[in-house]
């Protein structure tokens, strides 16, 4: 026999598989140009003013072909550190969803802006990959309908 709360909760996990189902989260850098021409290392040149940020972004996670700047996987290393804590962090967040206290849409979506965004902000700065901070205050995360792509 079901209760009224039963249904309530299997409604709302039905809901929540609709809304979920093609939905994925994606981050990186969407836009914006470099408009600083400081940089915190004497050594380092800057990045020519109005160069995209996501081009600079582009060369600090893959490195040059010549070497003279190495690869520092900022966005994938924060994926490869954070998935099973952000997984978690979903799984725990669906109990919520099925009480009814979060909506599936705000719980990707803060697991998005909260989460995902810091741990990569965090690893840029542990990579070192901070001259100006443009590329740091760039990244950004959001919910999308349809597979994330790379």
């Amino acid at each position: 026999m079901s209760t009224k709360d039963d249904k309530k909760q299997e409604q709302r996990l039905l809901q929540a598989v609709k809304y979920l189902d093609g939905r994925g989260i994606q981050s990186g850098i969407f836009g914006g140009t470099n408009r600083l021409q400081s940089v915190k290392h004497p050594n380092r040149k800057p990045p020519a003013k109005g160069t995209p940020i996501a081009l600079y972004g582009y060369i600090q996670h893959e490195g040059t072909k010549d070497g003279k700047i190495p690869p520092r996987r900022f966005l994938s290393g924060a994926v490869d550190r954070n998935a099973g804590r952000w997984n978690r962090m979903f799984e725990e967040g669906l109990g919520a969803v099925i009480k009814g206290t979060q909506t599936a849409e705000s719980l990707l979506t803060t697991i998005s802006q909260t989460e995902v965004i810091g741990a990569i902000q965090k690893l840029i700065t542990e990579l070192g990959v901070i001259d100006t901070g443009a590329l740091r205050m760039a990244i950004r995360s959001k919910v999308i309908k349809g597979n994330p792509v790379d």
